[in-house]
């Protein structure tokens, strides 16, 4: 059946019936700049990223994903956006770091006809959707390692320009 999204999330789907054959989606609209915490719950939920090109600016919004167990290993979910973002804004989606923290990305991305790649490296715990960001940008997170060292398989794809990155907090 259907749950309530996470604080700072709106659902899109209001009647979500039967055995959940549907993917959950959710959207997140850049507004300011607190922190939203995705949950275990949010696991395989579509998220619609809406910008504001022409309105207030400068939001550095920031999504912080769930801390990962070995059994939890295999949570996902998938970003899309749907209105580009504003020459000043920006999304930090971070990582749930333990202590002393060996997690990180490893980045997939193709951009136009170019496909680069970013290693795993330990600490690698922030991937920023940057300024501008365009419109039909997508971004798959899927949990491969869990544990004190977390992997995480980030896989982009951009219409135009390079405004996906990994770096450390």
């Amino acid at each position: 059946g259907a749950k309530a999204p996470t604080s700072g999330f709106a659902a899109v789907q209001t009647a979500k019936g039967g055995f959940s054959f549907k993917q959950r989606v959710i959207t997140y609209t850049l507004s300011d700049t607190s922190e939203s915490v995705l949950t275990l719950e949010d696991s395989g939920s579509m998220i619609e990223l809406i910008g504001n090109a022409s309105g207030p600016s400068g939001y550095a919004d920031l999504i912080t994903l769930p801390i990962i167990t070995a059994a939890d290993a295999g949570w996902w979910c998938e970003f899309f956006v749907t209105t580009v973002f504003h020459s000043s804004d920006s999304l930090k989606i971070r990582l749930n770091t333990h202590s002393g923290s060996e997690d990180s990305f490893h980045l997939v991305l193709q951009n136009n006809n170019a496909v680069t790649t970013t290693a795993w490296s330990a600490g690698k715990d922030i991937l920023t959707l940057a300024a501008s960001t365009p419109v039909g940008t997508y971004l798959k997170l899927t949990a491969i390692q869990g544990g004190a060292a977390e992997k995480w398989l980030a896989q982009g794809a951009q219409p135009s320009g390079t405004s996906m990155a990994i770096a450390s907090s």
